[in-house]
């Protein structure tokens, strides 16, 4: 455990820092949430902290949407299937699904960032959190982001338990 009054300092090499480094160095800041505007699912959908990050549970099929604010700039997470889909004594364990992250915009084109078949049966590096990124192009007004899950290449949802977890919106300033 360290005190901050562990922390070395040189007064003398001390100055303020310039415009490039106060935005690079910059500490992000998160404020409010975006609230979700729509769910579709057929087999439920619920929130748990899982390893002390939010997990979305959703089964395949499902789509969450949200109205994101024009400042969005990416959208960053973890996907996956719970363990149960794959477990040995699970008699139908799934086949894989697919992760979609789609932005719906207000013009109506429709754009996707993100596409992602998650299938340890075949895969096993598929196995547990698998980590996305995808930024968000700049727009005028809001746009709407999708998550959508769909079933895997046979189209069978059989225990597709899949979520999101950890999803963080990150903005511009």
């Amino acid at each position: 455990v360290w005190e901050a009054s562990d922390v070395i300092t040189k007064s003398s090499s001390a100055k303020p820092a310039n415009a490039q480094q106060q935005t690079d160095l910059a500490l992000p800041i998160m404020t409010g949430s975006v609230k979700l505007l729509r769910l579709q699912e057929s087999f439920g959908a619920g929130l748990s902290l899982d390893g002390g990050f939010r997990t979305f549970s959703v089964h395949a099929p499902g789509v969450l949407a949200y109205e994101i604010p024009s400042s969005s700039t990416a959208l960053r997470g973890y996907v996956g299937l719970s363990e149960g889909a794959q477990a040995s004594d699970n008699p139908h364990p799934s086949d894989g699904a697919e992760f979609v992250v789609r932005l719906k915009r207000t013009n109506g084109a429709d754009l996707e960032l993100f596409r992602r078949l998650i299938n340890p049966q075949i895969r096993p590096e598929d196995a547990g959190d698998q980590y996305f990124r995808v930024n968000i192009p700049s727009w005028p007004s809001s746009q709407l982001l999708q998550l959508e899950i769909s079933a895997g290449p046979t189209g069978d949802a059989s225990s597709d338990w899949t979520y999101w977890r950890d999803l963080n919106l990150e903005t511009s300033p």
